[in-house]
């Protein structure tokens, strides 16, 4: 009984218009997006990298009884031969060009919790990017499909010709 309220122009399937330019358009800004997105991740993990490398430095000059060699580059090109003596004060920049004597454990707390704060913006980043990359790949599947779809009409266009 329901259906027969239902006219036939409603029971018909809704096409949906797909404008393939406007999909093409929005595939190369997300493309855009994510390159973006891929050099901030490469941003930030170096930067966590870098903070790693700065704790492994200051746990090893602590705990050395002998000299060491301590690159004085991030390439490892140039080294400094380190004398350790009784001190376990840093020089810790702070911001705005501020710098401040702090002792082993405060250093090492400063740089954990740098740490734990660029972990944050990495998954943060890496999610957005995996949400990107979805949409990305769900455009190209569409963009595909139209390709299909033309390239069908095209030969069908062709066999009423013959």
């Amino acid at each position: 009984m329901g259906e027969a309220l239902v006219s036939k122009e409603q029971r018909k399937p809704q096409q949906l218009v797909v404008d393939p330019n406007a999909l093409i358009l929005q595939a190369q800004e997300l493309a855009q997006v994510m390159e973006n997105m891929r050099n901030l991740l490469a941003t930030l993990t170096a930067r966590k990298d870098s903070l790693i490398r700065a704790r492994e430095t200051i746990e090893a000059i602590t705990e050395a009884k002998e000299p060491l060699l301590i690159p004085a580059d991030p390439e490892g090109v140039v080294f400094y031969k380190a004398v350790p003596h009784e001190s376990n004060k840093f020089l810790v920049h702070l911001g705005l060009d501020v710098y401040a004597l702090l002792d082993k454990e405060a250093v090492i707390e400063k740089i954990k919790k740098k740490e734990s704060e660029l972990d944050k913006e990495i998954k943060i980043v890496s999610e957005r990017l995996d949400e990107a990359r979805r949409q990305y790949e769900a455009i190209q599947s569409i963009l595909q499909q139209l390709a299909v779809a033309a390239q069908a009409r095209q030969e069908g266009l062709e066999r009423k010709a013959k």
